[in-house]
């Protein structure tokens, strides 16, 4: 006997859902920031991280 497949729809939803919770778990990331002077504008940078 054949087993019947979820429709597209349903796992789309419920892969939305998931990642929806992982929002709540994982923490989200910061960056360090600098300020530069480009061409007489004043921007705010974020710093490359060198990994050793």
């Amino acid at each position: 006997m054949l087993k019947k497949v979820p429709h597209t729809y349903v796992i789309i939803f419920f892969l939305i859902v998931f990642c929806a919770l992982l929002t709540w778990i994982i923490p989200g990331g910061q960056f360090e920031r600098e300020s530069v002077v480009v061409n007489g504008v004043e921007r705010s940078v974020i710093q490359k991280r060198v990994v050793s």
